[in-house]
């Protein structure tokens, strides 16, 4: 049989460490701090194996930093993973709260930077009842007084963000979108919260995305809402497949490496030992291992005949209760709200197009 060609890329998640300082209310990764760890000088050389497989199949690697909170992780860690994964040249990112960046200890770690996605979940009444650090004290200010400092000192680097939304979340709409604004971090994603006292509604989290939506609608120069963006390209014709992390496949998408070498496709199997840096030797066993955890995982017996299964592919497999994922109803009833709003300014800009032919002026 042919070799498979390379594909375009593929995420590897280099957790760093399980340690954080700060003690947020909706963290989940609670479970792992009770004995807190951070990747080893072993796991680091067993890297370039992991790399050495992915190369066959993906012509691109981005190394994401990962936690707890990657900057809690001695500088000399990421040294060691630079020097050690030299030769493949890989893009690298970070995911960070930005409470633990020191300047200028991690200089050296953010030149190597091609991105940073920031945890901020402001303005800073709702970010600081939520996120707080071990003293219960807020974390707004210091995170926002890093984040200039980073604009400052590294003023090509990419800043993104994600945000995590909770029960408190819906009044603040109009605030976090116009927060963003001001703070220019285009690019954001949000994440519900699906279990514990902090969790949201069906009926809350879609009115959150339709309030939040309208302002990214009327924006004449609309801030990159993933869900958004992708929903407007869908709707659009522009992508016949939404780029989302969910479905039975995402295992093939994603591969995170934990502090003690374990091998998985997300941090949700981090206690899973299948596979460890010295002994993944063959991805399709791999992807066979977990195809055959994620089958016990995925659709409910609806999903098939959903006009959006190819827009959310049936949602992510860990938030699943009674078959169902917990946020089928919220997603759902917000994409026939976008569908029906794109088909309107498509239907717009046909008319619109159509005149200017007639009476000869400029599009």
């Amino acid at each position: 049989m042919a070799p498979m060609p390379p594909a375009r890329s593929i995420q590897l998640l280099l957790k760093m460490t399980d340690r954080c300082n700060m003690r947020c209310s909706y963290c989940s990764d609670r479970p792992f701090r009770e004995h807190p760890s951070t990747i080893t000088p072993q796991v680091i050389a067993g890297l370039p194996r992991i790399f050495g497989l992915l190369a066959q199949r993906f012509a691109e690697i981005d190394v994401i930093f990962h936690g707890g909170e990657p900057f809690c992780t001695p500088p000399s860690r990421f040294a060691e993973v630079f020097s050690a994964l030299g030769h493949y040249k890989p893009f690298y990112s970070a995911q960070t709260n930005l409470y633990d960046l020191r300047l200028p200890a991690h200089a050296n770690i953010l030149a190597r930077l091609r991105s940073l996605s920031i945890t901020l979940d402001g303005p800073r009444q709702l970010h600081d009842a939520h996120r707080l650090d071990r003293h219960r004290e807020g974390t707004f200010d210091r995170i926002l007084n890093n984040l200039s400092r980073l604009r400052t000192e590294y003023p090509s680097l990419q800043i993104g963000a994600l945000f995590t939304v909770s029960s408190d979340s819906v009044a603040f709409a109009h605030d976090i979108y116009h927060l963003f604004r001001e703070l220019r971090i285009r690019h954001i994603g949000f994440n519900p919260v699906v279990s514990g006292p902090d969790s949201l509604s069906p009926q809350d989290y879609l009115a959150f995305l339709k309030e939040l939506f309208a302002l990214w609608s009327a924006d004449p120069d609309p801030l990159d809402v993933h869900l958004f963006s992708e929903a407007a390209k869908y709707f659009t014709g522009l992508q016949a497949t939404p780029s989302t992390c969910h479905g039975p496949d995402c295992y093939r998408n994603i591969i995170s490496v934990s502090p003690a070498g374990h091998i998985n496709p997300c941090m949700h199997w981090h206690d899973d030992s299948h596979f460890t840096v010295d002994t993944l030797t063959n991805l399709d066993d791999y992807w066979a291992y977990y195809a055959d955890k994620m089958s016990n995982r995925f659709l409910a017996a609806d999903c098939p005949d959903c006009d959006f299964l190819h827009f959310c592919r049936g949602g992510c497999p860990h938030e699943y209760s009674h078959k169902r994922w917990l946020c089928c109803p919220a997603i759902k009833a917000f994409l026939n709200h976008t569908a029906a709003y794109f088909t309107d300014q498509l239907k717009i800009a046909i008319r619109v197009e159509s005149q200017c032919r007639v009476t000869g002026q400029p599009l």
